[in-house]
């Protein structure tokens, strides 16, 4: 049974989950092309420890040749670790396909108008059905994570590009345009439905933070789409030219950063076998929440982008739409910004969660260890004492500021409407408090008197 149907949370910044969360293991999505041992059979992840051993283990089960292997040797080298890894492995990807259907042909005076991918196309009538179904079939095959699409009469098969979602929306316009109906003919496979497994297993199910060791366009927009749904935290990767110029409106960076996701952290970096987001998210799992911000952190094994790769306004770009770098800084190499792709701090979502955590934690056992918790001023009581708990842990855990308010409130009974009390909900409470940020830059002006 989820916790929710207890303890209802709704958080102005992170969304409310399902699950007790532990904040400190890693889960690694393996590559399409690795090979699960056969122990996995039946099932998607897999734990391992964090250390030599768990690196010995994955090469003996993987293959010290496979993508997991590499990541998860990434993930270990780093000064501060998580405590378990679990491979996650994967399913063939199957592509998506849909059918656009149109109920009769189109004829002189329509125009056709469709969404494909968040791409908007308008064809115009031209000449006879046919050929106005061949033109919107070229400007379908014209968006990227298309692969094809075919005229067959009145009906056009799309096939998405392996590892991309598929979105389509479609309708005809102009006097007596015939309907046009959207279909799923092929539901496909892409790496949304391996982390939905993983998520869907209990026993394993034990990681917070996620990175995969592939990390194509289409790969990447599919997983940070999933995971906005959950509680959980994706690091990402890409070394896409478009996401660092001008322009590149349709860049993987720009594209993210224009979905304000809130659980998506995005590196833009010179060399992806270094899979620097399995690093930096290693890194920041190996951490309590409140203890660490992410900006500044230096990683083993990941080489600073220097300027040959990454000039100073492909760094103005990459900032403005909340892409993380690695560089050097002096003889030091630093993660900058520290974002999500929305522009927030990544320690907006991870020490909220382990608010929320603390919220369920602490009042799911109130619910089940008091005998019978009292509708009553003794009972608000209580619920109130248990509410500023989770308030002073919250300060002293660096999680929300000491110096401003932090405040947790229910309803006067008084107050509370009759079907609220003949259902035994204490309904509004509230925990209000501001996020304890870190410093990231430092001017400093020296006036010396002469």
């Amino acid at each position: 049974m989820s916790v929710t149907e207890l303890i209802g949370i709704t958080v102005s910044e992170s969304q409310s989950g399902t699950v007790l969360a532990t904040f400190d293991r890693l889960g690694i999505v393996a590559g399409a092309s690795d090979t699960p041992p056969s122990d996995m059979s039946g099932i998607r992840a897999k734990g391992y420890t964090a250390n030599s051993d768990g690196l010995a283990a994955v090469g003996e089960e993987w293959g010290d040749a496979s993508g997991f292997y590499a990541a998860f040797a990434k993930a270990i080298s780093q000064e501060q670790k998580p405590a378990m890894i679990y491979g996650i492995k994967r399913d063939a990807p199957v592509a998506v396909q849909n059918t656009i259907t149109f109920a009769t042909a189109i004829a002189t005076g329509h125009t056709i108008n469709a969404v494909v991918n968040g791409t908007t196309i308008t064809v115009p009538f031209n000449t006879d059905a046919a050929t106005t179904y061949g033109d919107f079939e070229t400007a379908i095959e014209a968006v990227e994570g298309i692969a094809t699409a075919t005229v067959a009469g009145d009906v056009i098969t799309v096939v998405a590009t392996s590892e991309w979602e598929l979105s389509i929306s479609c309708s005809a316009s102009g006097v007596g345009a015939p309907t046009v109906t959207v279909a799923v003919s092929v539901p496909g496979r892409t790496i949304a439905d391996d982390i939905a497994d993983a998520i869907a297993e209990d026993d394993t199910n034990q990681w917070y933070g996620i990175s995969t060791v592939d990390s194509s366009k289409g790969l990447v927009l599919s997983a940070a789409a999933f995971i906005e749904t959950t509680e959980k935290l994706y690091f990402a990767r890409t070394d896409e030219a478009a996401t660092k110029t001008t322009g590149g409106t349709t860049s993987l960076g720009y594209v993210l950063n224009n979905l304000k996701y809130r659980r998506t952290v995005l590196f833009w970096h010179h060399t992806p076998n270094e899979y620097i987001d399995t690093a930096a998210l290693a890194m920041y799992l190996g951490n309590d929440p409140g203890t660490l911000q992410l900006f500044g952190r230096s990683l083993v094994g990941v080489t600073p982008s220097p300027t040959s790769q990454i000039s100073a306004a492909e760094v103005t770009v990459l900032k403005l739409r909340s892409v993380n770098t690695y560089r050097k800084f002096g003889p030091t190499g630093m993660i900058t910004q520290g974002r999500r792709v929305d522009g927030q701090v990544v320690e907006a979502t991870r020490d909220t969660d382990s608010v929320v955590n603390d919220l369920r934690q602490t009042f799911l056992t109130f619910l089940s260890q008091t005998k019978k918790p009292s509708y009553d001023g003794p009972g608000f009581a209580a619920i109130q004492a248990q509410g500023d708990g989770v308030a002073r842990r919250s300060v002293t855990n660096n999680i929300l500021r000491s110096d401003l308010p932090v405040v947790f409130t229910i309803p006067q009974l008084d107050d509370i409407d009759p079907a609220d009390y003949a259902a035994q909900l204490v309904p509004n409470c509230n925990l209000s408090g501001t996020l304890k940020k870190g410093v990231n830059k430092i001017d400093i002006n020296l006036n010396v008197q002469l």
